[in-house]
Order: structure tokens, then C-alpha cells, then sequence
């Protein structure tokens, strides 16, 4: 008499489910931390220096006032920032941060370069002790 033989031998179906357990993980991670990637996708190509320049004519007075180049256009920091102080008074600039100002003289230029840096202009403070001054400021993303 011939020997019955199973269709299928039960450690082969054991491998397949594992197999198929294993795939079912994976893509659900995979599928779970596409948003993760979107958002650092979105990020990096905000950080992504892109060649454009961006200039803004400004005029400051013995109130503190502020570009933001992250919340506002461009939406992305700039790369470097040229200043341009047209006078007639003394302008303070402050980069990404309050305590670290610096005097621009009228008709005096000072440009500010973080190309390659870990942080690059995000915010620029500026502001008069009297008067006013028009600044002429330029910067590129």
C-alpha cells in the first residue's frame, strides 16, 4: 500500500506565519513613522540653502523691533545678512539673540556670514538709543 503523505508539513505553515507576523510588523512601523519623515523632509529642506536673496529696508527707532525669518517669508533662515546703516543715527543689531548686540556707525556696512554653521539667522533685533536710522539689510537663503 502507498504511504499517505500530507500536504502541508506543519513546521513549513509555522514558518510561513512567521514570516507573514514579521512583514505585518514591519510595515506597520514603516507605515507609522512616515509622518516623522515627512516633517524632517520639511525641515531640512527649509534649512536647505536655496541662493536667493532677500533685502529689507528697514528703519529703526528706540523701540525694539524684530524680523522673523522662520514664522514669516521666507519661512527659512537666512545663510548670511549684509547691513547697510544709511543713517542718520546709530543702529544696535542683534542675531538669534538680545544680549549679543553690536553698533553699526551711519554709512557704515557690516555683514554677518553662517554659512556651515549649526545655527544660522533666524532673527535679527535691531534698534536705535535716539532717533532713528534707515538700514538697508540683505540677506540670502
Amino acid at each position: 500500500m502507498a504511504e499517505k503523505r500530507e500536504l502541508f508539513d506543519i513546521d513549513e505553515v509555522f514558518h510561513i506565519m512567521e514570516v507573514c507576523l514579521f512583514a505585518g510588523v514591519f510595515l506597520s512601523v514603516l507605515i507609522n513613522s512616515l509622518p516623522v519623515v515627512k516633517s524632517a523632509q520639511r525641515y531640512f529642506a527649509g534649512q536647505a540653502y536655496q541662493g536667493k536673496t532677500d533685502p529689507r529696508p528697514v528703519t529703526a527707532t528706540t523701540t525694539l523691533q524684530h524680523l522673523d525669518l522662520i514664522n514669516a517669508f521666507p519661512f527659512t533662515p537666512w545663510s548670511w545678512a549684509h547691513f547697510f546703516n544709511r543713517g542718520p543715527n546709530v543702529v544696535k543689531i542683534g542675531i538669534n539673540d538680545l544680549n549679543n548686540m553690536f553698533e553699526i556707525l551711519p554709512y557704515q556696512h557690516y555683514t554677518v556670514d553662517r554659512i556651515g554653521a549649526d545655527e544660522r539667522i533666524s532673527y535679527i533685533y535691531y534698534i536705535t538709543d535716539f532717533g532713528f536710522a534707515q538700514v538697508d539689510i540683505t540677506g540670502e537663503y
